[in-house]
């Protein structure tokens, strides 16, 4: 995004080196994607100030725009072996999270705990949700997320197209409507922060449709933050769902 703000490809020489890097992060032993296959499986500390363990739609569409970014700028800089190595991840990960999280209606949570504390990067595992990792605590799981697209609502701002299936994109943004929107808060019990009161219309965190709602999910999900209403709107508006 900056690079295209700037139009300065100078800028993006300069920064090359340190998003190449960044990006070959997600590939370390133990990491968030460690067999490079274009899934986040690892341990993703993330904006819910939790760790999600297992791939889910949240990280894993913000991985997939990575790629595609990292594939744009690698072609410009003249860097055509790892372009081709995010385009391969990219098509993978996405062939992946539309086969196995996409549920019909919203892109779910696989929660895989790892097979011990070995299999996790220890620079990774640095809030909630880290306790017990045979049963970590804080976890999404079949829940319907306010923010499971905001990697796509980012690629369209910068021109990346779709990340993944167009129609799975609008039937996931038509769910969190569905799911997600209350016209009031009357009675809805919230056990943190109260953003949104009484008579005032919002979208919910997480809701859990289908049941199987963790003993303990990730404490925001009952909260409503106006952020994270913002990317749903807009990337709602980049569909056409102009009333919604």
């Amino acid at each position: 995004r900056d690079w295209q703000l700037s139009g300065d490809d100078q800028v993006l020489k300069a920064l090359w080196p340190h998003v190449k890097r960044a990006l070959e992060f997600c590939w370390i032993e133990g990491g968030w994607d460690a067999d490079r296959d274009g899934v986040m499986e690892g341990c993703q500390h993330n904006t819910m100030d939790v760790e999600y363990y297992g791939p889910n739609g949240q990280m894993g569409i913000w991985y997939l725009g990575a790629l595609r970014a990292g594939e744009e700028m690698a072609r410009r800089v003249g860097e055509t072996d790892f372009a081709a190595t995010c385009r391969n991840l990219f098509e993978r990960g996405r062939e992946w999270i539309d086969r196995n999280l996409f549920n019909g209606e919203y892109y779910e949570h696989q929660i895989r705990p790892p097979a011990d504390a070995s299999a996790v990067d220890p620079g990774l595992r640095i809030g909630m949700g880290a306790g017990n990792l045979a049963d970590p605590d804080f976890q999404l799981g079949p829940a319907c997320l306010v923010d499971q697209l905001v990697g796509q609502y980012m690629a369209h701002i910068v021109g990346l197209g779709y990340l993944t299936d167009p129609g799975h994109v609008r039937q996931a943004l038509r769910s969190i409507m569905k799911y997600n929107f209350k016209p009031n808060f009357y009675g809805h019990f919230n056990h943190l922060r109260s953003f949104v009161l009484n008579e005032e219309a919002a979208l919910l965190m997480a809701t859990y449709p289908r049941g199987n709602r963790p003993r303990s999910p990730f404490p925001y999900c009952n909260e409503v933050m106006t952020g994270f209403e913002y990317t749903a709107a807009a990337g709602m508006l980049y569909e056409g769902m102009v009333r919604e």
